[in-house]
């Protein structure tokens, strides 16, 4: 009697879901190139070329492309998002490497973390407005970034976000400074370590978004009005050419969306969890050094969706991605496709057939 074969990512490939999985997992979470996979399979007498396993990669992105969808339009009606971006080196081919390109061009994926809970990641091939603003068409409500520019026009817009700043990149211009040398800087640091003090005895408390909202506008308010005073008493004698001038200047600049933290105990003091959610682009660039092409770039997005917001969740990335990608391959109805998100899957569910 011969066994039915399992279901198949690629038709009448060889891959399997979890082999699938294991490449995915390989390279976006374990950082590995596909070279080096490549290698690591022939140590056990496999012979995969690098060119097979990128293919099993775009098949296993092309499949879970509508889960990452459905995860971004999660992330778009969150209470608040967060956004931050970092840089990827892409492969030129062709004519643009004709063009006198030098081999390889500098895109940007960017994250966007809703409530905490869902991660999206987007690549464009530049850094310029129109990107995020395509990625972030339609968002209302809270959008917390780190001041960059091209979202301007989003916040612009009638019924569109509305800015969140950024402590973290608040403190950071005058860290600077203070490790140049300028020991005024110190005090700044102080007063926003003493905002951040406030907020962990509120977590320690396990206080409530309206509880905190309280506190702040108790014990964090007085040190903003501190804060204030002193960056207009020290920016008279810090020009703006000066580190310390440059970081007066950007927390001064963006004081309105600084300290809109105080309207809604939900929103955070910093980006930071979206920072983290860039980290293991960061880790990972460091590895594999640059996608083979924009549409690589692209693929590597879906995949970075789909792995962190399982991890966001508390999932085991192997469970819950295997899993996934069975049920797909197995013809799991489109109808259905919110039962395999994060927030819904379950490992009880892993077994269950559409």
């Amino acid at each position: 009697m011969t066994a039915t074969a399992g279901p198949r990512v690629i038709e009448g490939g060889l891959p399997g879901p979890g082999l699938v999985t294991l490449v995915l997992l390989s390279k976006y979470r374990d950082h590995l190139p596909v070279e080096r996979q490549a290698k690591i399979y022939q140590r056990f007498g496999i012979d995969l070329s690098p060119k097979t396993i990128v293919g099993w990669v775009e098949a296993g992105a092309w499949m879970l492309s509508p889960i990452a969808q459905a995860i971004h339009e999660r992330v778009l009606k969150s209470h608040v998002v967060q956004a931050d971006d970092t840089h990827i080196l892409v492969l030129q081919r062709g004519d643009a490497k004709k063009k006198g390109g030098k081999g390889t061009s500098r895109g940007r994926i960017w994250a966007f973390v809703g409530d905490g809970r869902f991660v999206s990641y987007a690549y464009a091939p530049n850094w310029k407005g129109e990107h995020p603003q395509k990625m972030l068409a339609g968002r209302t409500g809270w959008l917390q970034g780190d001041g960059y520019a091209g979202y301007a026009e989003l916040y612009a817009r009638e019924g569109g976000p509305v800015e969140v700043g950024c402590w973290m990149h608040g403190r950071r211009g005058l860290k600077q400074a203070l490790d140049g040398g300028d020991h005024r800087a110190a005090r700044g640091i102080e007063l926003i370590a003493e905002m951040y003090q406030v907020e962990r005895v509120s977590k320690e408390l396990g206080e409530t978004f309206e509880q905190r909202k309280l506190r702040r506008e108790q014990d964090t308010r007085p040190i903003l009005n501190s804060l204030g005073e002193w960056i207009a008493e020290t920016s008279r004698g810090a020009p703006q050419r000066t580190p310390l001038g440059k970081a007066l200047f950007y927390i001064a600049n963006r004081w309105t969306a600084l300290t809109r933290f105080l309207e809604d105990g939900a929103l955070e003091l910093d980006n930071g969890a979206v920072e983290r959610a860039v980290r293991g682009i960061a880790i990972g660039r460091r590895n594999w050094l640059f996608a083979g092409s924009d549409a690589g770039a692209e693929r590597a997005a879906v995949i970075y969706t789909i792995i962190e917001s399982a991890v966001l969740h508390g999932h085991e990335p192997w469970a819950y991605l295997s899993d996934v990608l069975a049920k797909l391959a197995a013809g799991w109805p489109q109808r259905r496709l919110d039962e395999l998100l994060p927030d819904r899957w379950t490992p009880a569910s892993a077994t269950a057939s559409p």
